[in-house]
């Protein structure tokens, strides 16, 4: 399936954009969060869909193994890299708590010498 002159299959990474004309408020809720595509679904109508999985969701692994995803017309979809891509934005680095190391003239038994 092409989208946007990018090929999408099983496995693919997209950001969602739901549209308003046959998005329900759950989908509209979703916009902007970032997927996984599942499968390419064509329907009795000629329709295509993509089954997705949230990539933020803890329990996407659950919803892959039972077969529950969120579906989405090709249009609703911005094709992005591999994870960890620079189309991707980082998680900010965690600061690191500030450490004092002590020296041997700072510890107390160098002190009572």
């Amino acid at each position: 399936m092409l989208v946007g002159g990018v090929p999408l299959g099983g496995g693919s990474r997209v950001r969602l954009r739901p549209r308003g004309r046959g998005a329900d408020a759950q989908d509209m809720f979703l916009a902007g969060r970032t997927a996984e595509v599942a499968a390419v679904f064509h329907d009795v109508d000629g329709s295509v869909h993509l089954a997705v999985t949230l990539d933020d969701d803890p329990a996407s692994e659950l919803h892959t193994w039972y077969g529950r995803f969120h579906y989405f017309r090709p249009d609703e979809l911005e094709p992005l890299g591999p994870a960890g891509s620079p189309d991707e934005p980082s998680a900010p680095a965690p600061a690191a708590a500030p450490s004092r190391h002590t020296t041997d003239s700072e510890t107390p038994a160098a002190e009572a010498e």
